[in-house]
């Protein structure tokens, strides 16, 4: 946004590139950076100096050591910073190493006291993950970026200090999953609840038959998240609703909620549509966005409900989408001997363990 400002902190200094010009850059020795957005351009200036330099809208920070830090995120490899003026937005983009990548991946996306196998697993699915959509961007998006750094991609905050993790990406190096040569969507989840992925009804597994699994995976049972209930109100249910931007005009004006229906459901019992009758009229919503909108109140979109006077009543499986990979499962299954490779086919079925620089030259 316009008047954005944050700090760049190195060990060592870092070097300034303008990505509009061809040769050259900018020896910052300062361990400091102060980078601010103003009138369109990107400014910077050194330590606690008062005079600032600009470049129009792209400039890349290369430090002379290993890692860079944006306000309190240390990260390897180099960043970019790109200043899309029509949209009012700016860019921060780190570009590193895809193992470097997959190693901080593995402290946000899993818990460090696992086992070594199970990180393992983990590792082969983040790597397989971010190249697949690595690739997708180049054939279909061309975005600055290439994955987010949030829960809709895979969670990455920069370097951690859990270096046993480590171990688990240097010994499934260059490791990924493919299908037919190409790169699998292997998609995870925390805990499928038992729900059979073949079932889904939302999901086009056409583009992805390997995430159509049907065989249950009944390994997760014994966690909380297999299972889950519990109790709101109707006022805090619809506040919840209304507060989720697509759904917040829909339900202007439909007055005191005098009843809730189950519309359909898929082949597995997933919600696909609700109905909430208000004394003014009726709304169908889907059973993605009721999840989308209350994700910590609903774990999944396997959702049951039952209005009693005010009070709203809710039970359901699992903690995520249900599809590839089961996390809470594939512990239980290395905790039962299970060796990567044979985790790794029972969620991807139809796929193979390959080298992923084999899969980009294949491509």
């Amino acid at each position: 946004r316009s008047n954005h400002s944050f700090n760049v902190t190195t060990n060592g200094g870092v070097i300034i590139r303008s990505m509009t010009q061809s040769k050259g850059g900018y020896a910052c020795s300062s361990d400091l950076l102060r980078v601010k957005v103003k009138n369109k351009e990107l400014y910077f200036r050194e330590g606690r100096s008062r005079k600032g330099k600009a470049l129009k809208d792209e400039m890349v920070l290369i430090p002379k050591n290993k890692t860079i830090t944006i306000n309190d995120m240390a990260c390897e490899g180099h960043i970019t910073l790109k200043l899309d003026t029509r949209r009012n937005k700016l860019y921060v983009i780190n570009t590193l190493d895809i193992d470097d990548y997959v190693y901080s991946v593995l402290f946000y996306e899993s818990y460090q006291t696992w086992p070594l196998e199970m990180q393992k697993v983990q590792a082969v699915v983040s790597r397989t993950y971010a190249l697949y959509q690595m690739m997708a961007n180049k054939r279909n998006v061309h975005l600055p970026y290439d994955i987010k750094n949030n829960n809709f991609h895979q969670r990455y905050r920069g370097t951690h200090e859990y270096l046993h993790l480590k171990q688990a990406v240097d010994e499934t190096k260059n490791l990924v999953l493919t299908h037919q040569g190409k790169f699998a969507l292997a998609m995870f989840d925390a805990c499928c609840g038992g729900v059979v992925p073949a079932k889904i009804g939302w999901f086009n597994f056409k583009e992805a038959p390997y995430l159509a699994r049907k065989k249950a995976c009944d390994y997760c049972k014994k966690y909380k998240l297999y299972s889950w209930n519990g109790e709101t109100t109707i006022d805090k249910f619809m506040d919840g609703l209304r507060s989720y931007g697509p759904l917040k005009n829909r339900l202007k004006n439909i007055g005191e909620v005098k009843g809730l229906k189950t519309k359909k459901r898929d082949k597995e019992g997933l919600l696909s549509r609700f109905e909430i009758q208000g004394d003014r009229k009726q709304i169908c919503v889907s059973g993605k966005e009721i999840w989308n909108a209350m994700g910590k109140t609903f774990k999944s979109q396997c959702i049951t409900m039952r209005k009693e006077k005010n009070k709203l009543f809710y039970w359901g499986k699992g903690f995520g989408h249900h599809i590839g990979l089961c996390q809470r499962g594939a512990r239980e299954l290395v905790r039962k001997k299970w060796p990567l490779k044979k985790i790794l086919s029972f969620y991807y079925p139809g796929t193979k363990l390959q080298q992923w620089r084999v899969v980009l030259k294949q491509g």
